[in-house]
């Protein structure tokens, strides 16, 4: 078997968003090859994973019934448009050095992974009306309060909100082809910070670096089917 190595540009960065919860009810079906993201598992439950985990829905023909006490957020993705992105992960370590460690440092893993990356891209204006693009305005919000105007009275504001989001990197979008194995790295995020520079010979841009939230995180491997489009 051979391998290959891709470039960073076939990588895609992409937001979820919950949409309304969904209450099993053990008689309706989940739509086939979508996004959900598991908050109740019922003790007779079909749903993978367990609490907090995020996948992706088998076709309709194959489709799962929840049972009464499941509850699922079917989830929306929307690319987010980028220059870089990156992705890191560190073990954090207990220094167990003694006097028989013969002159060398000696560590154990504590058993705690940290998660954190950063994305950069630039600030998007619609060509109509010169409005930004609704998915740099969530990640503005993390850190402002969005005030709108519409020049005939009508004003309304939307608080910060520094809830986590949901974050995908699909690894290899260039391979979407029946029996191939998506290569998705799936992550709740803490926006931690967010850079908006406006250099006089260059481009406005928006940077952000996150550190992992609650939610497990996990690299997911889907193998692709023939009703399913991957993104």
């Amino acid at each position: 078997m051979g391998y290959k190595s891709k470039s960073g540009k076939v990588a895609k960065l992409i937001d979820a968003e919950a949409g309304t919860l969904f209450v099993g009810d053990a008689t309706e079906t989940l739509a086939g090859d979508s996004w959900f993201k598991i908050v109740n598992v019922a003790a007779a439950s079909t749903l993978p994973f367990g609490v907090g985990r995020i996948f992706k829905s088998p076709p309709t023909a194959s489709a799962i019934t929840p049972a009464v006490g499941d509850d699922l957020y079917p989830l929306t993705l929307t690319q987010i448009c980028k220059l870089d992105a990156s992705f890191s992960a560190g073990t954090g370590t207990i220094d167990v050095t003694d006097d028989c460690s013969e002159g060398y440092n000696a560590m154990i893993s504590d058993g705690f992974t940290d998660l954190s990356g950063s994305a950069g891209g630039f600030f998007k204006y619609s060509e109509t009306d010169s409005s930004l693009v609704a998915g740099q305005q969530k990640y503005i919000n993390k850190f402002l309060d969005l005030m709108t105007d519409d020049g005939a009275g009508t004003y309304s504001i939307t608080p910060k909100n520094d809830d986590a989001v949901l974050l995908f990197i699909l690894k290899n979008s260039d391979e979407t082809a029946v029996g191939m194995v998506q290569q998705w790295i799936v992550v709740e995020a803490i926006i931690s910070s967010l850079t908006m520079d406006n250099p006089l010979k260059g481009v406005q841009n928006l940077d952000f670096d996150w550190s992992k939230g609650e939610s497990p995180a996990g690299l997911y491997q889907r193998t692709t089917n023939a009703t399913e489009t991957v993104f």
